[in-house]
């Protein structure tokens, strides 16, 4: 399969947000409500291995940082990842 991916990172007020944009085959709709939470696993190929706890510690850690992390994704199309984390120095003002 061929597709790329995307990184960008922009300064939005005291924020700093990074996206990471993919091509590849998208998330379930049904899915997407479940992403973050612990041990959650939706790709059932035998090559694909894991435990479920990437995205549930990816949100814990930025939120940790008074931060926030987002998904947008179209089956077939691509996923959009996106967090924001206070510029150094801002994180006591949210």
């Amino acid at each position: 399969m061929n597709g790329s991916i995307v990184v960008t990172a922009a300064e939005n007020r005291s924020m700093i947000e990074v996206s990471v944009k993919d091509t590849g085959e998208g998330i379930e709709a049904q899915h997407i409500p479940h992403l973050f939470e612990a041990f959650q696993l939706f790709d059932e190929r035998a090559e694909r291995r894991g435990f479920g706890l990437g995205l549930s510690i990816v949100k814990q850690l930025v939120e940790l940082l008074k931060g926030t992390v987002t998904v947008s994704s179209t089956k077939g199309v691509g996923t959009t990842f996106t967090f924001t984390l206070p510029i150094a120095g801002n994180a006591g003002n949210r």
